[in-house]
């Protein structure tokens, strides 16, 4: 009875897990399986949901909308534990349930929320359903308008069951007729009629979604409308149905010179002008990228000859001065079999079209890379402002024939292409000739948006918004060369966007003012195509110690007013004037490895109670020109006192700078979140600065450093792996080869570290207390394990080693906080050391001295035998006065600090100063002996009261003594002696009623 009763139980608990994982719904009274997909959810929020929240839990938001006072959204779960991010969604405030996603393909899916239908078979059923509904947790919305059987049904908030459930329950009920689970079909119109459009993968890739260009969106805005292309090709068929109503009224022959084209039967030039830019929504056949632009036909049969070159070169010479606004030319030498062989004149004629076509905005010269990979073809490969393009398969993969290297920009599709042939016909042919009108097309809708784009900016933007596809097979990389993003060789940037590109030309028809993250950033947005690792090292802001020219980066130091001038240069990258009502606000936060917003900037998160973070200033922004730029410059006097944060950050010169544009006519373009990295990547309006400068003087080897704030922003358990790397840039002997690189974890740290398990890469163990060594590059502290909120300090030292220094003149190591689950770096700080073999200089502010009260004297300070600063200050570091010299009068004890900064590398010293007040004194009496009057001469310089007495000693009345009072701001005071009788007298002088000194006094009438 035992073993049966154990079976049983086994097959009941094997049937609810069965059960648990089983998903379906009914369609037309049939059982259809579905698949969960655990990637991503939808939810409803009430109004006082906080999107951060999600943030907080590395949540990614693909979508929020808000409706009746309510939001509804969609959530990346990706690769985290399904039921524990669903458990987090539905804990934070303000969720009132959870949906799921079902897989549509193995890449897309399909949402649910907690509305779904149910037919009733009959009108009077209506009650019924509302008592079935409400047992179930739901309740009724309304019927369906015009269709009153069909009754749309609300789960309740915070319901425990899903919507398909819940419409599966009713319907097995048996007395509906139907149910529908109300999935959230993302319905999208055909985008045109030509009838065998479904073939043009490279326009709309039903086989592989997102394997395309991505034209139809960008056809919602335009088609190109009032721009020409050339073609410079075998001959177009202008006849062709499907091209003739866009073909110009002008053309040209370059072979034999004259007008008009010559058709020669070859099928290649109709068939990439049919990609350029076949007529659209004519019912017939395909539709090219730019449907309504212009195109010219510039012919030649692409035979050698004696004079090819030069044919070619007027035919593109003709192209740019007969108002070409795109030339593209899918042809090249065959690079294969030629090598270093060029033609000036032909190279002339593509430079001349790219400086003086559309009127000195330059044309923009497309070329196809060519099909004998890897070598690229010629001229497309001779000058880095031709837009050069290679093939793409239509899985998203390089095709084996596309040539590729460090001329190639972009791919587009190029395989199996269908596009216009001659006699109305249409076929499919492959090749980068084909991968090139793509490009043209494009280039055509994006001048149409904004005819004012110079030929740069059009291929800025082309290349700048390309998709970066089959990740999985091809590794993009940052390269100084290619400044619009990551680039591949065998890929360029990538796959062009055709909608990207035109969004990214509309938005130049309006101000954009930004900071750059970068010397590579053009400031297109999203800027995840600079992939700069160190988003911290803006090089649009700088502080200066002093109100001067320099654009080096100096640390902010706490010296007192005025002694920090933070720089911010903004740049109106638009095609309007910005605006007087625009301005820059700066933040301030001491330096650490991850800095979430906005908490960390406006003063909420403190240490040992003192803010680490706030608000500088805002300040106006002058108006700007399209492409001008300006330095908006900003005192900060009122630095916190690094100590004030405790005795570890006594020194400590580290703080971070946070610039934010803000703008009416130029708002965040994403809304800002949590994660401050993010905002930077997404906005242009934002920079960031947090990279400390430090000196290593050769001639004076000492270890230099200083300390950072590593934490963990978020209230739960979270592991970090803080690590330590040389800049890709920073070439010769590694810093942590030429010094001894030294990390001194705090307690907080340490623990957090040992609670990880003291995991570590290229570091050992120091000999100091909590210390540990750098060995090698990219070293870690692995699996750091901080408890919620949690803050540690790190002092970073760098000892430079005597036999191991190079003539190297500096290094920039990066320290970086990467969150583990995620392998995301959340944030980071940077060290710029500066090594010189300059000769030390010592401050001198000469000889302590002593001085009578209001006395005038003049300070000197010592000439260091080069241009230099010289700044006074006093004991509370309030500077006093700028110059070498300062003359000053003093009214009590002061100890004056001289600083001396050198102006060519920002070395400096300090010495200081004791400036006391002489002792109070009786100077003189004169003349001694005297018969009528006398002049006593005193000095009160500590002292709020003094009198002089007059005491007989021989001679005059023993006992009467005479006192006068002085005037202490004065030095002399005349005294009648007439009422005198002769004899010797004592004249004392008393100061706050003490006796000071004394001097005889013989008085002979």
């Amino acid at each position: 009875m035992m073993r049966k009763i154990t079976i049983l139980i086994v097959f009941l608990f094997l049937g609810l897990v069965t059960k648990a994982q089983e998903h379906f719904y009914y369609y037309k009274g049939e059982k259809i399986p579905l698949t969960l997909n655990k990637e991503r959810v939808n939810f409803r929020a009430s109004s006082d949901f906080d999107r951060t929240e999600l943030e907080r839990n590395n949540l990614k938001i693909n979508y929020l909308s808000e409706d009746d006072a309510a939001y509804f959204g969609e959530v990346e779960i990706g690769t985290k534990d399904y039921q524990q991010s669903i458990d987090n969604i539905r804990n934070i405030k303000g969720v009132l349930n959870v949906f799921p996603h079902f897989a549509k393909t193995e890449t897309n899916s399909i949402g649910t929320s907690d509305i779904f239908y149910i037919k009733l078979k009959n009108i009077k059923d209506l009650s019924l359903l509302e008592r079935d509904a409400e047992v179930l947790g739901c309740k009724i919305v309304n019927a369906i308008p015009n269709m009153p059987l069909w009754i749309i049904v609300k789960l309740d908030d915070n319901a425990k069951m899903t919507s398909v459930e819940a419409a599966n329950k009713l319907f097995e009920k048996g007395v509906y007729a139907e149910m529908d689970p109300a999935f959230m079909f993302d319905f999208k119109p055909n985008c045109t009629n030509d009838s065998d459009f479904s073939s043009l993968w490279g326009l709309k890739n039903n086989t592989y979604p997102g394997m395309d260009i991505n034209v139809c969106p960008a056809w919602n805005i335009t088609t190109g409308a009032g721009i020409k292309i050339a073609i410079l090709d075998q001959g177009i068929d202008t006849n062709h149905l499907d091209l003739s109503g866009n073909i110009h009224s002008v053309s040209y022959d370059a072979k034999s010179g004259t007008s008009p084209s010559v058709f020669g039967n070859e099928e290649h030039g109709t068939h990439v002008a049919g990609i350029a830019g076949a007529i659209k929504d004519n019912n017939l056949q395909v539709t090219g990228v730019a449907p309504s632009a212009k195109l010219i036909p510039v012919s030649h049969s692409m035979y050698i000859s004696t004079t090819i070159s030069a044919e070619l070169a007027d035919g593109i010479a003709w192209a740019w001065q007969n108002g070409a606004d795109v030339i593209n030319n899918s042809w090249g030498d065959q690079g294969i079999y030629y090598n270093k062989l060029y033609s000036p004149a032909l190279e002339n004629a593509i430079e001349d079209a790219m400086a003086l076509g559309r009127n000195g905005k330059g044309t923009v010269v497309v070329f196809a890379s060519g099909n004998n990979a890897p070598p690229m073809e010629y001229p497309g490969n001779f000058h880095d402002d031709i837009l050069t393009v290679g093939a793409m398969q239509k899985d998203g993969k390089w095709r084996t024939s596309s040539s590729f290297g460090d001329k190639l920009d972009v791919v587009a599709p190029g395989e199996n292409i269908l596009s216009t042939i001659p006699y109305n016909e249409i076929d499919s042919l492959s090749g980068t000739s084909m991968a090139a009108p793509h490009v043209s097309g494009i280039a055509a809708l994006v001048l149409s948006v904004n005819p004012d784009l110079t030929g740069k900016e059009v291929r800025d933007i082309i290349e700048s918004t390309a998709k970066k596809v089959r990740t999985d097979e091809y590794t993009y990389t940052v390269k100084p060369t290619r400044p619009n993003g990551t680039w591949y060789e065998r890929m360029g940037y990538g796959l062009v966007d055709a909608y990207a590109a035109v969004q990214k030309a509309q938005e130049t028809l309006k101000q954009d003012l930004y900071i750059r993250i970068s010397p590579f950033d053009g400031g297109y947005e999203p800027r995840t195509y600079v992939s700069y690792t160190w988003l911290w090292d803006s090089p649009d802001i700088w502080n200066r110690r002093f109100n001067d020219n320099g654009t080096t980066h100096q640390n902010v130091e706490y010296l007192g007013p005025p002694h920090n001038y933070i720089n911010i240069r903004i740049t109106n990258r638009g095609k309007v004037p910005s605006t007087v009502q625009d301005s820059v606000r700066l933040h301030w936060a001491k330096a650490g490895t991850t800095q979430d917003w906005d908490m960390y900037w406006n003063g909420n998160l403190k240490y040992n109670n003192i803010p680490l973070g706030g608000v500088v200033a805002t300040k106006a922004i002058p108006v700007l020109q399209p492409g001008q730029s300006t330095v908006v410059k900003i005192p900060w006097s009122n630095v916190p006192n690094p100590i004030s944060y405790g005795q570890i950050f006594e020194n400590s010169q580290s703080f971070s700078l946070l610039a934010r544009i803000i703008s009416e006519d130029d708002p965040m373009t994403f809304p800002e979140g949590f994660n401050l990295m993010t905002n930077v990547k997404n906005n242009n309006n934002i920079g960031w600065k947090n990279v400390t400068v430090l000196f290593a003087r050769l001639y004076h080897l000492v270890p230099i450093g200083d300390v950072i704030i590593v934490r963990n922003p978020v209230d739960r358990i979270k592991l970090y792996d803080i690590g330590f790397k040389i800049d890709a840039e920073d070439v010769g002997k590694p810093v942590f080869q030429e010094a001894e690189v030294a990390l001194t974890l705090d307690p907080v740290l340490y623990e957090a570290w040992e609670r990880g398990g003291k995991q570590s890469y290229n570091v050992r163990e120091g000999k100091q207390t909590n210390e540990v060594i750098v060995t090698g590059d990219n070293a870690k502290l692995k699996n750091v394990t901080f408890l919620p909120e949690e803050m540690g300090v790190l002092s970073l030292s760098f000892n430079f080693l005597t036999q191991e220094i190079t003539p190297k003149e500096s290094h920039l190591y990066h320290i970086y906080q990467e969150d583990v689950e995620e392998s995301e770096v959340i944030g980071g700080t940077s060290f710029l050391i500066e090594k010189t073999e300059r000769e030390l200089f010592n401050a001198n502010a000469g000889n302590d001295i002593a001085v009578n009260k209001n006395e005038v004297i003049t300070l000197s300070a010592d000439d260091i035998g080069e241009t230099a600063v010289y700044n006074w200050y006093d004991e509370d570091r309030n500077l006093l006065h700028e110059g070498k010299n300062y003359q000053i009068a003093l009214d009590s004890n002061k100890k004056l600090t001289l600083e001396v900064i050198a102006s060519v590398d920002g070395y400096k010293d300090y010495d200081e100063v004791s400036v006391t007040l002489k002792p109070n004194m009786l100077k003189a009496i004169a003349p001694n002996p005297a018969s009528s009057s006398i002049t006593v001469s005193y000095v009160v310089n500590n002292a709020d009261s003094a009198y002089i007495s007059v005491v007989p000693v021989y001679g005059g009345v023993p006992g009467n003594e005479t006192n006068y009072v002085l005037n202490i701001d004065e030095q002399q005071m005349q005294i009648d002696l007439l009422g005198y009788a002769n004899g010797v007298y004592k004249v004392i002088l008393y100061c706050n009623g003490n006796l000071v000194s004394s001097e005889n006094l013989i008085i002979n009438h």
